[in-house]
């Protein structure tokens, strides 16, 4: 993907959420994602994705402030 491409993805994924530090938020991305993902037919044919999982890591270093 071009940087434009994932510029205009993370947008769209990220539209109305400010903070990722809450569960709730990182499911409302995983459910949007899913969607995403079902609606592109072009390698999926008549498949449909059960699940999307994020996983999340702390950052090593200390928060700069």
């Amino acid at each position: 993907m071009m940087n434009k491409e994932l510029i205009k993805l993370h947008e769209i994924l990220l539209k109305d959420i400010s903070n990722l530090d809450d569960a709730e938020k990182i499911s409302i991305i995983q459910e949007r994602i899913t969607q995403a993902l079902n609606l592109d037919k072009r390698r999926w044919d008549e498949k449909m994705l059960s699940n999307v999982s994020i996983r999340t890591k702390k950052a090593t270093r200390p928060k700069m402030q």
